[in-house]
């Protein structure tokens, strides 16, 4: 059975690097909120209800929710509470997580505690080393 061979791990990022990298992102993008302050985009209050909807999901409780419920705000069912409580839930049952703020270090971690056992048990080792190269050039580069 292929299913008792599943590792599962996540990265995640610092939420506050997380909203701000969304903020900067949408203002790129040329998506102004009031003054284009970070106050004016975490009250999400604007004119278009397809901006303040992206505004929620991405700044509004978004790891917690991404984990626990709905990313999108117009789907979520839960409230804050029991959205992180989902979310702790599932990261308990995590083999590995990581953090995007610490990846250069992570990535190392992550590769002793799930790839060196596939990389070792892999019986089509050219294919593996292709597909671990490729991730490891998609990270880093």
């Amino acid at each position: 059975n292929h299913w008792e061979k599943v590792r599962v791990f996540i990265i995640l990022r610092d939420p506050v690097e997380r909203v701000l990298s969304a903020a900067r992102w949408m203002q790129r993008k040329g998506v102004t909120v009031g003054t284009g302050r970070l106050q004016d985009y975490l009250r999400a209050d604007c004119p278009s209800p397809y901006i303040e909807n992206k505004l929620k999901s991405y700044l509004h409780n978004a790891m917690a929710y991404q984990l626990g419920d709905q990313m999108n705000a117009s789907l979520r069912k839960r409230s804050p509470e029991e959205a992180v409580e989902r979310a702790k839930a599932l990261l308990r049952d995590m083999e590995f997580i990581g953090f995007y703020e610490d990846w250069q270090s992570d990535y190392y971690a992550l590769y002793d505690v799930i790839f060196k056992q596939y990389e070792a048990e892999q019986e089509g080792t050219a294919a593996w080393q292709r597909w671990l190269g490729a991730f490891r050039r998609g990270l880093f580069y």
